[in-house]
């Protein structure tokens, strides 16, 4: 392959990929050496071919998780396409078209907390086994500053955690919606404190509360929204002006 109609100086900020349905993709390095390569027409892209992810999803009692949603995603930051799939009545699943070499597979189900397993994946890898542990139970209320319920408040799930980060992707944001008494309940989180983002109209958003999903009621505080207000005027004639936009 060639390109031409490169400037010179443009050189060290050049970027680019080869990709192959069939291989993945490799990057262009950003080296000295790399551009040296490229201006002598003898740079490489070397792809490694695909492998398919193969395996089973069970409790911790060993029994076939059914309608579990596995996501695998190359472990190294920024490299591999995210593949999904369902697994099927006996618990298995098959993703293909995922990068060779270290990936985390992810399960989440109904009831189960998300489980997450780091492996090597080659093209004669074995089938893995992916275990999920009961989910625990996160009651929350959101009142506002008097104590009275604030139905109608979004309530999402802010942790960072690799299968966590899965999990919001996959539930499209884990975020639920306060009912009239204020309350919003998971009964799919692990067994450690998370931290939860609160919004409301009318209210200060409030973000990164700290819980533990331990089946009782935790209470979360909104304050009350800030109001500003003032006059905007013509800064020559000092006359007030009668549409603008604010942005706060």
């Amino acid at each position: 392959w060639s390109i031409y109609r490169v400037a010179p100086e443009l050189l060290p900020r050049l970027s680019g990929a080869a990709k192959h349905p069939e291989y993945g993709y490799a990057i262009l390095s950003g080296s000295q050496e790399a551009r040296q390569q490229l201006l002598a027409g003898t740079y490489v892209f070397r792809l490694l071919r695909d492998v398919t992810a193969q395996g089973v999803v069970v409790t911790a009692g060993g029994q076939p998780v059914s309608e579990a949603t596995v996501g695998v995603q190359s472990a190294e930051i920024g490299k591999g396409r995210l593949g999904t799939t369902v697994t099927l009545a006996d618990g298995s699943f098959s993703v293909p078209n995922c990068r060779p070499g270290k990936n985390r597979l992810t399960a989440i189900a109904k009831g189960f907390s998300p489980g997450v397993l780091e492996t090597e994946l080659r093209e004669d890898s074995n089938p893995v086994r992916l275990t999920l542990q009961q989910g625990r139970v996160l009651r929350l209320r959101v009142v506002n500053k008097g104590g009275a319920a604030v139905p109608g408040a979004r309530v999402s799930l802010n942790h960072r955690e690799p299968e966590t980060s899965f999990a919001l992707w996959a539930e499209a944001g884990q975020s639920r919606v306060t009912d009239g008494s204020g309350r919003v309940e998971w009964d799919d989180l692990p067994d450690r404190e998370v931290g939860i983002d609160v919004r409301a109209s009318g209210y200060m958003s409030v973000d990164g509360v700290k819980v533990q999903p331990d089946g009782q009621e935790h209470e979360v505080k909104l304050p009350p929204a800030l109001v500003i207000s003032g006059t905007v005027l013509d800064e020559a004639t000092r006359k007030p002006i009668p549409h603008f936009s604010i942005t706060c």
